[in-house]
Order: C-alpha cells, then structure tokens, then sequence
C-alpha cells in the first residue's frame, strides 16, 4: 500500500483549483443550475 501511495502524482494547489473549475464549468454546461440562480442561498448549506 505505501508503494502505491508513493506513485501517485502529487498535485499542486494551483492544479487542483484549476481541475476543479474545469469540472464546475463542465457541470455548467451540462444543464445543472448555476450558483447564482434562484433558489441558491437558501439550499446552499443543507447538504
């Protein structure tokens, strides 16, 4: 098992910020509502 962990790739901060943008954009695009349409404060915090 700590061999796998030592092949793993080790991302940077900016990295993973930019990965995550491109999959919100992508969510985006695929139809699901934006953060900023109706309804989104009042849903934001009850996951």
């Amino acid at each position: 098992m700590a061999r796998d962990q030592r092949k793993r790739r080790a991302y940077t901060p900016d990295e993973v910020r930019a990965r995550l943008h491109q999959r919100l954009d992508e969510s985006d695009v695929d139809g699901y509502q934006s953060r900023s349409g109706p309804g989104a404060a009042s849903s934001e915090n009850r996951r």
